[in-house]
């Protein structure tokens, strides 16, 4: 018997993005019209039938929008360890799927212009670990293995580099552009060391509360995610030896 789920987050702009794309009823009863052909003594003969389709729960199209993506072979199962990574065919839809994944909520407090705009006074950020213990398997000096996740709840969308902007990380970016400190990318000073990337080896999450988060408690989820923006530009350290890892930002479809 599948396992029931408690959904504590559903993206309903991700959500209806893909279920339209599938023709599902999310947007309220529809009606659903269909001819029938059948020949009967030399003559094609056809009739119209009209159905209306009772709108779908959020729940129920998450359910089958996942089943879609999996079908469809547009959703990985393991997030990316390297940042070239996020390149490859596997993840060309950036969808990700994880779950028994521990992670730690951080409330963000948003500032400027976003903040009147929104009416949100915070973000809430969830950051994962990278599944990381060693760097024993790295081929050379520049082979960042292992990856931070950061997803940011309230987001349903957001307009991200496609590639790596040098002294960027992910979590800059959600503190400097994504948190309404800076507009765009162009107003960050890519000259000051990126202090919430690999200038510091300190963890994310002391990280964010140096600017401001309220650091919560850790729980497991289930989540599919979209990726917006992943660099090799994060620190962590592994057997009290600081290391460069990377960082992504993605916002969920669904955290359950």
């Amino acid at each position: 018997m599948k396992e029931l789920k408690t959904y504590r987050v559903i993206n309903p702009r991700l959500l209806g993005t893909l279920s339209r794309q599938l023709d599902l009823p999310v947007d309220g009863a529809r009606n659903s019209e269909s001819n029938i052909a059948a020949t009967f003594g030399g003559l094609n003969l056809s009739r119209k039938t009209q159905q209306t389709l009772k709108a779908l729960s959020e729940e129920a199209t998450v359910e089958k929008v996942v089943d879609a993506l999996r079908d469809r072979g547009q959703l990985a199962i393991y997030r990316p360890e390297r940042a070239g990574d996020l390149y490859s065919d596997e993840y060309a839809h950036r969808f990700v799927y994880e779950t028994n994944l521990t992670v730690t909520p951080v409330h963000l407090p948003i500032k400027g212009d976003l903040k009147e705009e929104s009416g949100l006074q915070s973000l809430t950020i969830w950051v994962s670990d990278p599944a990381l213990d060693s760097v024993d398997d790295r081929e050379h000096q520049w082979d960042f293995k292992g990856t931070f996740l950061f997803l940011i709840q309230e987001i349903s969308e957001v307009s991200m580099p496609r590639s790596i902007i040098s002294g960027v990380s992910a979590l800059r970016a959600i503190v400097d552009v994504v948190a309404g400190k800076h507009r765009t990318f162009a107003e960050i000073d890519k000259s000051k060391p990126d202090i919430y990337g690999e200038a510091s080896p300190d963890h994310p999450l002391k990280k964010l509360e140096k600017a401001g988060g309220r650091i919560g408690l850790p729980r497991s989820i289930e989540t599919v995610y979209k990726i917006a923006y992943m660099t090799d530009e994060q620190m962590t350290i592994i057997n009290d030896t600081p290391i460069r890892v990377n960082d992504i930002m993605a916002y969920p479809l669904y955290i359950a």
